[in-house]
């Protein structure tokens, strides 16, 4: 069983895991900014309150 890309040689395999990295990478980072910049999480209404009232 052959996991290259016709026409690319052992080079496919490899372009594909690096791409599929900076995608997860990006990805991550996304997360991260919504969670920590916009306060998005999963919490019940109260919790998210409690933290608006401590962040002002």
């Amino acid at each position: 069983m052959e996991l290259a890309v016709p026409g690319c040689g052992p080079w496919g395999p490899l372009l594909f895991s690096v791409v599929s990295l900076l995608a997860l990478g990006v990805s991550g980072y996304l997360v991260g900014m919504l969670a920590y910049c916009f306060c998005v999480r999963v919490a019940d209404e109260k919790t998210r309150a409690a933290g608006y009232r401590n962040s002002a």
